[in-house]
């Protein structure tokens, strides 16, 4: 997965193994390069981008041609918030290999009220309203909430479910920047998503965007950070669905917003500022805010990945990381992630009448440990 953005517009990328081929860009589109990628042969590409200015049918990728010439379409699989072009809209694009027999895709979104369009309300007014912004499938110019793309994989009964979130913030509220508000804009999606059939727990469950929750001081002590999204995951009780962060290096971490753009900072080197590695003290996130970063938001790690699995899928984590990237002049570093599946060959639908069902008696030996890997990127 890839998170960025181009001139203050996010951009979130993800890839998975999924077979698509000769994808083109656009005049427009950068050609980002991620090293990491050079040398991985993904099952699925996806790239998930949240206040993106392009017209929702526009099939090209961000990322260089070179690392998904070997899918076998130039036609991802698109989902969008908007159906038309707009300032701010979430996409997501998948593209997924033949080989990996697709029998049936979903797509979607769901609608959230940005907490700017609330301003003149108080917060309760906010939810209150909630429930019904979510109902309205045609919202003009929507800017918050979620995309999501099903794939349904031939001969497993794991479906595999994309979702692209960008939650809201909350600038009037000068300490948590809205994280109720935040909290239950993201319940509300996951919430959906089961209330829909969208999610069940046989689903693979990935999920990237940006989530715009924040550090803050230790009430218990004042020095130390702590981290918003962090905190709600250790009380998963609070979320409809139990959900993992994708694990990082403590040496890969390092902050994703709010950050200064090339036109903005005044240092020599701003690749070194925007590569500052995390510390959980309060002071050196405030001098870091000071340099490199907003005044009026804290510096924070707001785009994430995460996770929920069945117990029968294993699932191995190779990259996970944190980049700033040259090519598009955004207030928000990038955020990419390779990972492999390994599914159990369980076949879903088809003929299951008793002559194939004795044709699987007979071959449950030799089948019971066969499994199906695929790597996602």
């Amino acid at each position: 997965m890839l998170q960025y953005r181009r001139k203050k517009k996010i951009h979130e990328t993800k890839n998975c193994h999924i077979e698509s081929n000769d994808v083109k860009l656009s005049p427009s589109a950068p050609g980002v390069r991620i090293p990491d990628l050079e040398n991985i042969d993904s099952d699925i590409y996806v790239e998930m981008t949240q206040e993106d200015s392009r017209d929702p049918s526009d099939i090209s990728m961000i990322i260089e041609p070179q690392y998904i010439q070997s899918f076998d379409s130039v036609h991802p699989i698109i989902s969008s918030l908007n159906t038309k072009k707009t300032a701010q809209n979430i996409i997501t694009k998948i593209l997924v290999k033949n080989s990996l027999s697709v029998y049936r895709k979903e797509t979607g979104s769901i609608h959230i009220l940005s907490a700017k369009s609330t301003e003149a309300t108080n917060l309760k007014g906010v939810f209150k309203n909630m429930a019904v912004s979510i109902a309205q499938s045609t919202l003009a110019s929507a800017t918050k909430g979620a995309t999501y793309v099903k794939l349904f994989i031939n001969n497993n009964k794991n479906p595999l479910l994309f979702v692209n979130m960008h939650l809201p913030i909350y600038t009037n509220d000068k300490k948590t920047l809205g994280y109720t508000y935040r909290k239950k804009s993201m319940i509300e999606i996951l919430h959906q998503l089961i209330v829909k059939k969208i999610y069940d727990q046989n689903t693979v469950l990935i999920i990237g965007g940006d989530l715009n929750f924040r550090f803050y001081p230790n009430p218990t002590n004042p020095e130390q950070a702590l981290d918003q999204l962090t905190e709600l995951l250790k009380n998963s009780n609070e979320l409809p669905i139990r959900l993992q962060e994708f694990q990082m290096n403590e040496s890969e971490k390092a902050f994703t917003c709010k950050l200064q753009t090339s036109e903005e900072y005044m240092l020599s080197n701003l690749e070194e500022c925007r590569e500052q590695r995390i510390s959980n003290n309060m002071n050196d996130i405030q001098t870091f805010q000071r340099n490199c970063g907003d005044a009026n938001r804290i510096p924070s790690r707001c785009d994430r990945f995460l996770f929920r699995k069945p117990e029968n899928v294993s699932m191995n984590i190779l990259v996970n990381k944190i980049h700033y990237i040259r090519e598009i002049d955004s207030d928000h570093n990038a955020i990419y992630s390779v990972f492999e599946l390994d599914l159990l060959g369980n076949s879903v639908g088809g003929k299951t009448k008793r002559k194939s069902q004795k044709k699987k008696s007979r071959k449950q030996k030799s089948q019971k440990n066969k499994k199906t890997q695929r790597r996602i990127t």
